[in-house]
């Protein structure tokens, strides 16, 4: 598996193990040992070509992954095998009594839950985004203050579609379903979002001075 550099990355540009990925391809079954193999793209990591094994543990008290991968030495330039294990809380649904359980990983580093797990800064543990010494950012936290408004716009509005596309009712035994919150939580978000993005912040700074200092009302 390739290594990442040192620079500051994003959750975006690294290597990444979402909990839900695994019980979407079937790598994870209660009862079971089971697993798979997780591959990253060259589009995505510039020809940094990644990929590990996944072999999943279900089948006592203690749940848990192991992520099985090759990792070259610099100074030497062979491979070693590196087993990182993490372990799985499964935590009742609150969707109600009978409703299943949310598994989460139990982060090796912070010890918390969470559901993705990151491998950046070439470090041989799997880890959640604060696991690590130097920061995982958004990549929103990396845009200005004009780009972070548009973007966040538009990636609300992909996230609109999606759940649009899914034709489900907005009640169901006369109660709201989560499907209609979400939908009016990011319809809200959408509206602050492009309130920002045209408001006068977005202005360059030498129109706000030049303005303010010509008494001129910017107010849109």
């Amino acid at each position: 598996m390739g290594r990442n550099g040192t620079g500051a990355v994003t959750t975006s540009e690294c290597m990444r193990i979402d909990i839900g990925k695994l019980l979407k391809y079937g790598y994870i079954k209660q009862g079971c040992l089971s697993g798979g193999y997780l591959s990253w793209s060259e589009s995505r990591f510039g020809g940094d070509v990644g990929g590990v094994f996944v072999a999943c543990d279900f089948t006592g008290e203690e749940k848990s992954i192991k992520i099985i991968y090759g990792l070259q030495d610099i100074e030497t330039g062979k491979k070693k095998l590196i087993i990182c294990k993490v372990f799985i809380d499964a935590v009742p649904s609150n969707l109600g009594k009978g409703k299943g359980e949310v598994l989460y990983f139990i982060c090796p580093e912070t010890k918390k839950r969470c559901r993705i797990l990151y491998n950046a800064y070439g470090c041989k543990k799997w880890k959640s985004r604060k696991g690590f010494k130097y920061p995982i950012y958004y990549p929103l936290q990396q845009c200005s203050k004009a780009d972070r408004a548009n973007i966040k716009y538009w990636i609300l509005n992909g996230q609109l579609s999606k759940l649009s596309q899914k034709r489900i009712a907005d009640t169901y035994n006369g109660k709201i379903t989560q499907r209609a919150i979400a939908t009016e939580k990011i319809y809200k978000e959408i509206k602050q979002a492009d309130k920002v993005r045209r408001s006068q912040i977005m202005l360059p700074e030498t129109c706000l001075n030049f303005a303010k200092e010509n008494g001129i009302d910017l107010h849109i």
